[in-house]
């Protein structure tokens, strides 16, 4: 009986270590070192307020890290380059966000999803939470900073300066036409635009240990 647990045990840790070798994940720095990364939730700097992760690095899909990669080479010809805020997270991380909205009640509720009913898309890999910057690394002007919960984060919110709307319009121009998709209510937030989407980008829950692994590894 003893050894018949063993060898479940072996069996399912098997099939954890298979299962992670195939998820697809990158290191975006590790494709691009020049697209610049400002971890949002590993900080207080969002709407809950309070770090959600102490890990410092930003993993993508394959395929959204090509696609950012020729982003970015585009931008740089025009003295342009990307900022990202999020994009992978596990479950355990949307629901202690989700769990914040919660308590926060009203707007926020409209912003964030629960993990135990949504379809997912923070832990398959192919969500991106972004914004441009000029040469320098400076952030252009956009309607609002990132994770604010207003009307000015409405994608089609209007009333704004000029210069930000042409801003805007940049980004959202060049992120379409590599094959994003825009949440209407968040100017900063896209997902590639698959039809098939769950099945081409399954659901991913890496431990701590081993997103933090893909922090040294090559990718």
């Amino acid at each position: 009986m003893y050894m018949r647990y063993v060898v479940i045990c072996l069996f399912i840790s098997y099939l954890h270590a298979v299962e992670n070798t195939q998820h697809n994940l990158v290191n975006i720095q590790q494709v691009n070192p020049r697209i610049r990364v400002d971890l949002r939730y590993a900080t207080a700097q969002n709407f809950i307020g309070t770090p959600v992760y102490d890990y410092g690095v930003l993993l993508v899909h394959q395929r959204v890290a090509e696609k950012l990669d020729a982003i970015q080479h585009e931008l740089e010809q025009m003295g342009y380059g990307l900022l990202i805020w999020d994009a992978y997270r596990a479950t355990r991380e949307q629901q202690l966000i989700y769990e914040k909205a919660c308590q926060l009640g009203g707007v926020a509720l409209e912003h964030v999803s629960n993990p135990a009913t949504s379809p997912g898309f923070k832990n398959r890999g192919f969500h991106i939470e972004l914004t441009l910057v000029d040469s320098t690394g400076e952030p252009l002007a956009m309607p609002t900073d990132f994770d604010e919960l207003n009307e000015r984060t409405h994608s089609a919110y209007m009333d704004l300066p000029t210069h930000v709307l042409h801003n805007r319009v940049l980004l959202h121009d060049i992120m379409q036409r590599h094959g994003f998709v825009n949440f209407e209510k968040e100017w900063w937030y896209f997902r590639l635009n698959e039809p098939d989407w769950r099945n081409l980008f399954p659901r991913i829950e890496l431990t701590l240990e081993e997103i933090k692994d893909l922090s040294l590894s090559k990718s």
